[in-house]
Order: C-alpha cells, then sequence, then structure tokens
C-alpha cells in the first residue's frame, strides 16, 4: 500500500526593490530615461539606507518609514534631489505592482456635501470635509449615511492607499469638525477616539492638604533657614517645579492603583514604603514591566522626601533606597539612536555643510527686505551657530540675553565675546563659558540689530529668543524650529542636544583620549559623565582602525 504525501506549496516571497529594478525593463510605454530615472533612484534610496535592494521591501507603507528615517544629507543629497528620489521609487512601485491611484482624488461633491463642507470656520477646516465628502461621494455615501464605522474605514483608507502621514490625526480631526459644524438633528453625532495616554490628576482633585504639605515643604527648600541644623539645602524654581509635578504624578499613581484620593492627606500618608511601591508598579507596568526613566525618578523623590522631608527610620529610608538602586539603569554609552545620528558625520563635507550652514542662511536672507519670515530664518541661523561653538542644553540656549549672557572676555574694549551663564541657571549647577567666534559676533549683532525687533511683537527687549508674550521661546518650539531648518536645508535628521554629542565626536576624532577637555568643553561635573558617555565613541574608532590593520596584513606587504 503506497501513501502519497501532499506537497504544501510555501507563499511567495515579498517583492523586494530588486524584484522592482528588473520589472521595470518589462514595462510597456516608459521611456528609457525615465526607467533610467527611476532605477537610480532605487540604488540611491538603497544607498543612503544602508541596505541592498534584496534586502528593502517594494511595500509602499514600509518605503514611507524608511523615507521617514533616511538621512540624505549624509549622502549630499539635496532637498530637492531626495524628493525627486522619493517620487521615483513611489511611481516605480506602483507600476511593477499595479497599484490603483486613489480614486476620491478628482470627484466632484455633489450639493448636499458641498452645502455641508461649507459650514466649516476655517478654510483648514472646509478643505479637511471637503477631503471626507470626496471619499464618501466615490463611494455614494450619502450624509445621513456617515457613522463611526465609515469614519474608520476612511482612516485605513488614508493609511494604506493615500498614505498619509497622519491618518489617525486627520480621523480625530474630521470627527471634531463633523460634531462641531454638522452633527444635530438629522446627522448622527460620531464618537472621539481618547488617543491621550494622559493619567495625572489635577490638584484639585487631590486633598487641599496634601497641596498645603507640597507647598510648605517647597518654601523650606527655596528658602532654608541658615540657622537650622537639618535645614535642606537650598534648591533653584525649576527644581521645585519638577517636583511639584513629579509629587502629583505619583499621588495619582496611588490612586489608580486603587488607594482613595481623600486618604492622601499629606506627604507622610503618601510616601510610606507600602503606598511607594504601589506607585513605582503602576510606572512600571505602563512601560510594560521593564524599569524606566520616569520609575527611576520616582523613586529617587521618594528618598528624598522620606529621608530629608519626613525622617523616616533607617529601615523604611533603606527599603526605599534598595528600590531607587534596582530601579537605577547607570548610562554605559550614547543610545543606539544617537549613534545613528552620529554616522551621518563621517564624512567631511557633512559637518563642514553644517558648520557653513548659518553663513549661507544669513547671506540669503540679506538679500532681500527683512520680514518675520526671514527674521525667524536668520533667527535659527543664529540658534545653529551658538549650538556649535557653544554646546548649550537648550533650557540655556531659549533663555540667552544679549546684556546678561554676553560680555568680553577682560574689558569692554577687549575683542573676545563670551558666553557666561550662572551656575543657578545651569542643570547641573555648573557655570558656563564658551568662547564666541567672530562669525558668531557678527551674525549677533545683525540679528539683534534687523531681525530681532521683529520677532519680539512688540515687547522691548534684549532676548535671542523672545516668544510672542516677551518671555523666553518655549522649549519645545525653539528645538522643532532648529530641527526642522537643519532637515529642511541639509536633510539631516539632527535635534538640539545631539550638537553636544557631536562636539564630543568631533573633538575625540582629532584628539583620541582626551576626555577632560571634553568634559571641559561640555562642562560636565563629573569626568565619569564624560567617560560613560562617549567612551564608546573611541571604541568604535579603534575598532575602526583594528579593522584597516587586519586588511594589511592580508594583503601583505606592498
Amino acid at each position: 500500500m503506497s501513501t502519497r504525501t501532499e506537497s504544501l506549496s510555501a507563499p511567495p516571497p515579498p517583492a523586494t526593490m530588486a524584484w522592482v529594478l528588473d520589472e521595470l525593463p518589462k514595462l510597456p510605454g516608459l521611456k528609457a530615461q525615465v526607467r533610467q530615472n527611476m532605477s537610480s533612484s532605487i540604488r540611491r534610496l538603497c544607498a543612503v539606507i544602508e541596505r541592498s535592494p534584496e534586502g528593502v521591501q517594494a511595500d509602499l507603507r514600509s518605503l514611507e518609514r524608511l523615507f521617514e528615517r533616511a538621512s540624505p544629507g549624509a549622502l549630499g543629497l539635496s532637498p530637492a534631489r531626495w524628493r525627486n528620489i522619493k517620487s521615483d521609487v513611489r511611481r516605480a512601485v506602483k507600476l511593477c505592482r499595479k497599484v490603483q491611484p486613489a480614486p476620491d482624488a478628482r470627484v466632484p461633491l455633489s450639493d448636499h456635501w458641498a452645502a455641508l463642507c461649507g459650514l466649516g470656520e476655517s478654510p483648514t477646516e472646509r478643505a479637511m470635509l471637503r477631503r471626507f465628502g470626496r471619499y464618501c461621494c466615490a463611494r455614494q455615501i450619502a450624509p445621513s449615511q456617515v457613522t463611526d464605522r465609515v469614519m474608520e474605514d476612511y482612516a485605513r483608507y488614508l493609511d494604506e492607499q493615500v498614505l498619509s502621514k497622519a491618518p489617525e490625526r486627520i480621523r480625530d480631526d474630521s470627527v471634531r469638525s463633523w460634531n462641531r459644524r454638522i452633527a444635530g438633528d438629522d446627522f448622527v453625532r460620531l464618537t472621539p477616539v481618547d488617543r491621550s495616554r494622559a493619567y495625572t490628576l489635577k490638584w484639585s482633585d487631590l486633598p487641599t492638604s496634601l497641596k498645603e504639605d507640597v507647598d510648605a515643604w517647597h518654601k523650606a527648600c527655596l528658602k532654608p533657614d541658615p540657622f537650622d541644623p537639618d535645614a535642606p539645602p537650598p534648591v533653584r524654581q525649576s527644581t521645585i517645579d519638577e517636583r511639584d509635578r513629579k509629587v502629583r504624578r505619583l499621588a495619582t499613581a496611588v490612586v489608580r492603583q486603587g488607594v482613595p484620593a481623600e486618604e492622601l492627606t499629606g506627604l507622610r500618608a503618601l510616601f510610606t514604603p507600602e503606598r511607594v511601591k504601589l506607585a513605582l508598579t503602576f510606572f512600571l507596568e505602563r512601560n510594560g514591566g521593564e524599569t524606566s526613566t520616569q520609575a527611576r525618578l520616582m523613586a529617587e523623590l521618594s528618598v528624598t522626601v522620606a529621608k530629608h522631608r519626613l525622617k523616616l527610620d533607617d529601615e523604611e529610608v533603606r527599603e526605599i533606597k534598595g528600590w531607587a538602586k534596582r530601579l537605577h539603569r547607570p548610562q554605559k554609552d550614547l543610545t543606539r539612536k544617537n549613534k545613528e545620528r552620529l554616522r551621518q558625520f563621517r564624512n567631511r563635507k557633512v559637518l563642514r555643510a553644517l558648520y557653513t550652514l548659518p553663513e549661507r542662511i544669513l547671506a540669503r536672507e540679506s538679500r532681500k527686505p527683512p520680514d518675520s519670515r526671514s527674521a525667524l530664518r536668520v533667527q535659527m541661523a543664529l540658534a545653529i551657530a551658538i549650538l556649535t561653538v557653544a554646546p548649550m542644553r537648550i533650557g540655556n540656549l531659549r533663555s540667552l540675553d544679549r546684556d546678561r549672557h554676553f560680555v568680553h572676555a577682560f574689558s569692554d574694549k577687549d575683542p573676545v565675546l563670551q558666553i557666561g551663564i550662572d551656575a543657578r541657571d545651569v542643570k547641573n549647577g555648573v557655570d558656563l563659558f564658551f568662547a564666541v567666534s567672530d562669525h558668531v559676533k557678527d551674525l549677533l549683532e545683525i540679528y539683534m540689530t534687523e531681525y530681532q525687533p521683529l520677532l519680539a511683537n512688540g515687547h522691548p527687549s534684549t532676548l535671542l529668543f523672545p516668544g510672542r508674550s516677551g518671555a523666553p521661546k518655549a522649549a519645545n518650539t525653539l528645538r522643532r524650529n532648529i530641527c526642522g531648518m537643519i532637515w529642511r536645508e541639509l536633510g539631516l535628521h539632527v535635534h538640539t542636544h545631539m550638537f553636544r554629542h557631536l562636539a564630543a565626536h568631533v573633538f575625540l576624532k582629532r584628539h583620541p583620549g582626551h576626555y577632560e577637555e571634553v568634559r571641559r568643553i561640555l562642562h560636565h561635573k563629573n569626568i565619569q559623565t564624560t567617560l560613560n558617555s562617549y567612551a564608546g565613541l573611541e571604541a568604535d574608532a579603534a575598532l575602526a582602525r583594528y579593522d584597516e590593520i587586519v586588511l594589511g596584513l592580508r594583503k601583505g606587504p606592498s
């Protein structure tokens, strides 16, 4: 008796960009130059992301994620050239995979939909409603038939066919506009999706006595009694603000774990070992069971309050200290993401492009009359120029004042200009001093004379980066503006703290082992901080030199 074994056919392998390169010559109706441009763009993309065509899937959604993470400026590609590459790659994949274009792009609105879309308050809102209306008209969905299911299908369509960068955000904005302008007696009200991970209670949701106890602690830390031997060391207002937020978060975590809020009558009721453990468990579960920076900071805050404010028993303090120690993961090296960002600067041309970017921006903007837009560009040029010679933290950068922080080294007649920031305003309590190069000084004077008044919004100010209210510009806004300028001009992913890593990288590459100089450049308080962060940079360089030695030995004597 013979048995026959049924062979199971394996699923076909996913299409890759190598397959697209093979398919392009087979497509009818394409000019030779168009095929050549597409092939060149595919190979250029693979060079930018450092993968072979066989290792890149020919999937539009995957490609969009690669486009977002890529740094074309590392290979000297201009923004215009990068746009052309992305367009060619998308078109090649669509042609080879026979992807149909989105059907609603040019579908006219029905009279009913046109009237409803015109209810939008702003041009942006009306355009968003028209986009949703065309989607519905292409599928013959009347306004009275719009439901939550229709809106979810719309979000899926934006994600899979239109390849929108933010389909969920567009869906949420469309729901809000629909509910605000259209929903009523004749049309259903759509259900908004709560995507917020916010969990923190307000102080008004917690007992007043807890807030009063916290404020008393803050007051004692801000202005300690110099004659009290048990008085805490003085701290800055920024530290007080951060502690206030942490206490509120920790109280919220205890409440989320089932403890009634009214039981948290003061710091002594909140910072018991049992309730601290409950809060830390909440933060660990929120991070998938893994330790996090937030959990570590909450444990360290608990130690501070238990030991110095509440003066709990030594055994209780020792128990909380043990949790803080086990939650702490000391930094041994730069993160993988920061290492990848530093790899963009392997080429000296890329470094030179970043360091000379401020002068190019000023030269371009000075050829036209100053206005608010050109002033903002020159402001970002000044921020980049300062960070290249004075790699400081964003909190200090945003607060720079022409009169307070820029001083001549020895006298007003001395040509050497320095940036000086008092230790009280610095995160680690170390005085900052940076020499200002001539090109930065010239840019500073031009900016403060011609462009800064256009950004002060009528508030006379000597701040370098004023906001609309006259106070320093928000850190997130300044950070976003700087990063956006570098991406648009150079095609590089650079965050503001990267300038500190880049300063260490450039210096150690030229002077291996000189960590004390790096510590002075970055104004670290402890040399161990410098070693923990940047010793790995030299390890990579040492491995590269070792590879060169091995290759030389393999080739033999020349």
